[in-house]
């Protein structure tokens, strides 16, 4: 294997490696796979953080200087928070918010081989509201619609089905999106996942998600992630969880990695107030 095709296989084995000595670590019997069931009246809370960093190389031209080749260096954070509230046991609300911070560095060299040293940072925040609909929980495939709307302005509706088979889950959606503001992007994407319940506590997941939008002459974006869960305690009401994830479009390769928290099953109020 070569050495750069092994750094990027690396933090793979490592969380490979990582969830399988926890997963020995945890020797308890494996219940049978159920899914989580909203309970009406309780809230749901999640919170990620992620870092994604990226570079490539471009060749312009500029009018006053002639072309020049620019590297480009660019480290991103995300973090995400979200809550949901079950209106029943086949309908829940949702809001939440994404925050990005990105940090640019580019080196920009002209043919008289002067460079210019250009530092750019950017600063993003996207709410959101959601509402999902379970069409028939006690069907296998426990059909759902979702609904979603984020500023600036844009909406997104989905259509999910999943399959259990003890110990494995299998998913698989398809979304369309379109936004209001010009040039008005429109996109359609599907993706497949597949968990597996290694014991009590420690689940892996796979998936792979192709992303098209229908702007003139954009190509598709295909991800791909690998992910670990640790159950928090007995009744997995809380969960931990540690991602990477790699996505390719127009030729150029990105990684990330994300760690999450959620809880599942509470109320504003203890019981008995």
């Amino acid at each position: 294997m070569k050495p750069k095709r092994f750094t990027r296989v690396l933090p793979l084995l490592l969380l490979l490696a990582f969830g399988l000595a926890l997963a020995q670590s945890l020797p308890e019997p494996v219940d049978p796979l159920k899914r989580a069931e909203p309970e009406p009246g309780k809230l749901t809370f999640s919170a990620s953080l992620g870092y994604t960093p990226s570079g490539y190389r471009g060749l312009e031209v500029d009018p006053a200087r002639g072309p020049y080749t620019d590297r480009v260096a660019s480290h991103g954070l995300s973090a995400d928070l979200a809550l949901s509230y079950a209106l029943s046991k086949t309908l829940s609300l949702g809001a939440g918010l994404t925050g990005s911070f990105a940090y640019t560095q580019t080196l920009r060299t002209f043919t008289d081989e002067t460079r210019a040293y250009l530092d750019e940072t950017h600063t993003d925040f996207i709410p959101r509201i959601a509402l999902a609909y379970r069409l028939a929980p006690d069907h296998p495939l426990d059909p759902g619609l979702s609904l979603a709307l984020r500023y600036p302005w844009a909406a997104s509706a989905s259509f999910a089905l999943s399959f259990l088979r003890d110990p494995t889950v299998l998913s698989l959606s398809l979304e369309a999106s379109h936004g209001f503001d010009p040039p008005y992007p429109t996109a359609l994407r599907a993706s497949f996942g597949a968990g597996f319940l290694a014991n009590d506590r420690v689940s892996y997941r796979i998936s792979a998600a192709l992303s098209q939008p229908f702007t003139y002459a954009t190509p598709p974006t295909l991800t791909a992630a690998f992910g670990a869960d640790l159950a928090l305690d007995a009744e997995s009401r809380q969960s931990a969880s540690l991602t990477l994830r790699a996505s390719r479009v127009a030729g150029e390769v990105r990684g990330g990695v994300s760690l999450g928290y959620r809880v599942r099953g509470f109320g504003l109020m203890a019981s008995g107030q």
